[in-house]
């Protein structure tokens, strides 16, 4: 069922990617017009009236169907993309220091936290943040936005990332496409790069 599924869309996306370039934007946004209701990045920003970005970050989305508890990627796996969760659950899974002291069972259960990822957010952009953070720890405050992509190969998930016990819907999003956002939007691009959110969430993760 997923190979039939990731095959429609990926036909649905090169016959996108074929159009000219000012009606394959048209196409894609009315392709992800409900996508925008439920992406809280959108709705914060209110960024409902902004067509010309949405046109852009809907040539770029691509969709991700995965199945009930299996693991999205491994902490110190490699970012390679960001991801939009729509449907299902995704789950941070936190590794925790086990007080010795403990029984086993209570090592067992100590051992792991998980923190549910709210539908609608996106993930993946803090995990950039933390591994430049722990790249400048000489330069806590230095400007992420300048350097992270000079470093893209270094850069590396900072926790695991599990579905849960159904199927779950995602949009990916590049890394390589998240720089150009940059270039082409800086303004929304500063918007998903919050850097003193992701150090709040950082601080209450670890």
């Amino acid at each position: 069922m997923h190979h039939a599924h990731d095959k429609d869309v990926n036909d649905l996306n090169n016959f996108i990617d074929e159009l000219p370039k000012n009606l394959a934007g048209k196409t894609a946004w009315y392709i992800h017009e409900e996508t925008w209701k439920q992406l809280k990045f959108i709705n914060d920003y209110d960024l409902h009236e902004n067509q010309q970005f949405l046109a852009w970050l809907a040539m770029h989305l691509r969709p991700c169907l995965m199945s009930e508890d299996t693991e999205l990627f491994h902490e110190k796996d490699q970012v390679r993309e960001i991801f939009f969760l729509m449907n299902g659950n995704c789950f941070f899974q936190l590794s925790m220091k086990m007080p010795s002291s403990e029984t086993w069972w209570d090592q067992v259960k100590y051992a792991f936290r998980y923190i549910q990822i709210e539908k609608g957010l996106y993930f993946g952009v803090i995990d950039i943040i933390g591994s430049i953070m722990k790249m400048f720890l000489d330069d806590p405050d230095g400007d992420y936005f300048e350097k992270w992509y000079d470093e893209v190969e270094r850069l590396f998930h900072q926790f695991n990332v599990t579905t849960g016990p159904q199927t779950t819907d995602l949009l990916s999003l590049s890394i390589h496409t998240l720089w150009k956002m940059r270039t082409e939007f800086f303004e929304e691009y500063q918007m998903m790069f919050n850097i003193d959110r992701m150090r709040g969430l950082l601080h209450r993760c670890h």
